[in-house]
């Protein structure tokens, strides 16, 4: 969604024999995969892009694909298969991932979320080679003070038996795109935890990207919300009411991706797919 990765066709390509492997990633455990076969794919990426493909370029692109499917199987494996709680430790593993082998705009060295955490970063984008700004000091904070509150509304949720996947997953989405701290390409950090907790309640998964019109949307919504969280930290009128507002603004618009998702898995079924 950010352009920062490859187009679906590289992207289905490098991620599928990592997926049927079913090998559960270690965090802060490097993982080897096929070179060659990760190289062939990013270049026809870059073919089809009609972008030149340079070294550092491919090697960011490869790197950011991988990155991201090894956050999606680790955050499932956690809190879908294992059934943990999802806590700040496991979001924090999570980014770990997403952010494996991404390389600092000023050097050639690969890093990941241990030296990347505590200081805002710059890196190349994958698309159009240009730098893109992320996450600042107060990451590891905001996930803490995200991440809390969660646990606590899942468990009460549980427990009185009104479980609402949908409304939770918008909730935390909102907060996440109102805190400053997980701004900028680490919106792809929220879309994980949202799948994650869609999947763990409600058995589905949703791609706010596969639709440039629900993409248009999402982006939308949440612009709404950081406007709504500055006027709340400001302590202006109206605040806490625009954010009742957009957190239903924001469950409809996950309903409506839940419910094209489950019409998706229904026509595979009935056409043996």
């Amino acid at each position: 969604m950010e352009h920062v990765g490859a187009d679906l066709t590289a992207t289905y390509q490098i991620c599928r024999p990592m997926f049927l492997s079913r090998s559960r990633p270690i965090p802060n455990v490097p993982v080897q995969l096929p070179q060659a076969a990760n190289r062939a794919a990013v270049i026809g990426h870059f073919n089809r892009v009609g972008l030149r493909a340079e070294p550092r370029s491919m090697d960011s692109c490869e790197h950011e694909v991988l990155g991201h499917a090894l956050a999606a199987m680790h955050i499932i494996n956690q809190v879908v298969i294992e059934g943990k709680d999802l806590d700040a430790t496991i979001i924090l593993e999570t980014h770990d991932f997403l952010t494996q082998g991404l390389r600092k705009a000023e050097d050639r060295v690969p890093c990941g979320w241990c030296e990347r955490s505590d200081c805002y970063r710059e890196y190349y984008t994958t698309s159009s080679d240009t730098k893109i700004w992320c996450v600042d000091e107060r990451f590891k904070q905001t996930v803490e003070i995200l991440a809390e509150p969660l646990r606590g509304m899942v468990r009460s949720a549980v427990e009185a038996g009104r479980m609402d996947p949908v409304g939770l997953a918008a909730l935390f989405c909102q907060s996440a795109h109102g805190s400053h701290a997980v701004d900028g390409g680490d919106k792809r950090l929220t879309r994980l935890i949202m799948n994650a907790l869609l999947l763990k309640y409600g058995g589905v998964m949703v791609a706010v990207g596969s639709d440039n019109s629900m993409l248009e949307v999402y982006q939308e919504i949440a612009l709404k919300s950081e406007t709504a969280a500055l006027r709340c930290v400001g302590g202006k009128d109206g605040g806490p009411q625009e954010m009742q507002q957009i957190h239903k603004e924001f469950s409809t618009f996950l309903l409506q991706l839940v419910h094209r998702s489950m019409q998706r898995w229904r026509q595979a079924l009935e056409t043996g797919v």
